[in-house]
């Protein structure tokens, strides 16, 4: 791959020839990075799923041709665990195996 692929890029496959934009990005423990490509064609009047291909399969074809939303802290920080600890916060009784789910930071109840 010549030119680095980033969110909004369109590419090609180079074994499939699938043109489409880039939509998600994964980096995997071992430095394999890959990439969905949503196709921008129809096929039959409905959407195609996207496609996910390792970095060095796609070509660069244009650069940001739809536009990232930035993602900023405030948003990723609204689905974080809350470790602070509540008052109603203790061990299910023993044999029951119950208990609520974790709380999710700006879950209300």
């Amino acid at each position: 791959m010549d030119e680095k692929v980033e969110l909004g890029d369109r590419v090609r496959d180079r074994i499939s020839g699938l043109r489409g934009i880039v939509i998600a990005r994964i980096d995997w423990l071992y430095k394999c990075r890959r990439f969905a490509v949503a196709p921008e064609k129809l096929k039959d009047g409905t959407t195609i799923e996207e496609k996910w291909f390792d970095e060095p399969q796609l070509v660069m074809l244009k650069k940001r041709v739809v536009a990232p939303v930035p993602v900023d802290e405030l948003s990723i920080a609204h689905f974080q665990l809350d470790p602070t600890p509540r008052s109603d916060d203790r061990a299910p009784p023993a044999g029951t195996g119950g208990g609520e789910p974790p709380r999710i930071s700006g879950q209300r109840g």
